[in-house]
């Protein structure tokens, strides 16, 4: 306190405890005449003496107070000016730039929800989520479906999108369970015939106010067959073909497609991202199918060596693709996407 308020402070309360005595007085009911201040031949009542007295000693507060409420609101103005010009230094603007992070769309944004998924390392294909691939009209015209019992995403990194925002960048892998459609004496039969693995590059696009965008394959790896017996290789190679050639087709919307399927190209697949417990669930809702990952911490699907086995597999089915074809032309042609030649093929 300044001291040179505090007289002024002092005053003014006893002018209020002045007023307080009158008040407890009145509501006592004390007559004035047994309290009287005789000066000359006239009586004053206490009660009058009493307000006169403190009315004068808050008067005389009053220009003090005044003045140091002045003083006390100017301080208090120059404190707020304070708080935003002090702003300046550098812990503040780390503090600005947090809140602008949660709040704006921003490029700082889209990373840190990329990068969140990329530190997953690997999505693995949730049990009880398997779907059927090819449509119906494939299936009634070719006499086989394809259902996607596995799967995982994993070698995934984040890279920034220009302005729009970023994107994650992994390595697909299905595995469709391949099954014919056998029509005997009105009646159908499904048989197994093999499990297709194909391995694709995807991405998925993050927006600057971490929305998820569109999912999109650009690079196709190549599909391995495994025979459900070792004879089905040389009976049902063409059926594999036809099926492979219709997945590439699909995932790239060749123009082709009419071929296959009643729409002139693929319908981009609505990601959406949820968790369960500590794990992130993502799904890509599609026209016909759903396919949901969650997160896994093993390191192994991430593995190089995966990879380069994988594709070691694949160059040995193509040869072995080849080699059934040397004088099969229309065959050969049917097959040619799945030995790679087609602009999205990797090596």
């Amino acid at each position: 306190m300044d001291s040179d308020t505090t007289p002024a402070i002092m005053i003014g309360i006893l002018g209020i405890l002045g007023f307080l005595g009158v008040l407890v007085r009145t509501l006592r009911n004390k007559p004035l005449d047994n309290d009287a201040l005789e000066i000359g031949n006239k009586k004053i009542g206490i009660n009058p003496l009493i307000l006169l007295i403190s009315a004068f000693f808050i008067l005389l507060a009053i220009p003090q107070l005044l003045k140091e409420s002045a003083q006390s609101f100017k301080e208090f103005v120059q404190f707020l000016k304070g708080v935003s010009t002090n702003c300046s230094n550098q812990e503040c603007d780390k503090l600005k730039r947090e809140i602008n992070d949660l709040t704006v769309p921003s490029i700082a944004r889209a990373k840190k929800k990329c990068e969140l998924l990329a530190s997953t390392k690997h999505f693995e294909f949730y049990d009880l989520s398997q779907y059927i691939f090819t449509s119906d009209k494939f299936t009634e015209k070719y006499h086989i479906r394809a259902i996607a019992t596995h799967g995982n995403w994993s070698d995934l990194k984040c890279s920034q999108n220009g302005d729009s925002g970023y994107i994650l960048d992994g390595i697909d892998t299905s595995e469709h369970r391949i099954e014919q459609i056998v029509e005997k004496d009105g009646k159908q039969s499904v048989e197994y015939i093999a499990t297709a693995k194909a391995k694709y590059r995807t991405k998925l696009l993050i927006d600057k106010d971490e929305t998820l965008g569109t999912r999109s394959i650009y690079k196709e790896i190549g599909m391995v067959p495994t025979y459900a017996k070792p004879e089905y290789q040389k009976e049902f190679y063409e059926l594999m073909c036809r099926y492979d050639d219709y997945r590439i087709v699909k995932h790239f919307n060749y123009s082709d497609i009419l071929n296959y399927d009643s729409e002139l190209a693929t319908q981009p697949c609505v990601p959406a991202k949820g968790n369960v417990g500590s794990q992130i669930l993502l799904a890509f809702a599609c026209k016909n199918y759903t396919r949901t990952l969650i997160s896994k911490t093993s390191a192994e699907k991430n593995h190089p060596k995966v990879l380069s086995d994988f594709k070691e597999q694949r160059d040995r089915y193509r040869t072995e693709l080849n080699e059934l074809n040397q004088d099969k032309p229309e065959i050969k042609k049917l097959c040619k996407r799945s030995i790679g030649e087609h602009e999205h093929s990797e090596e």
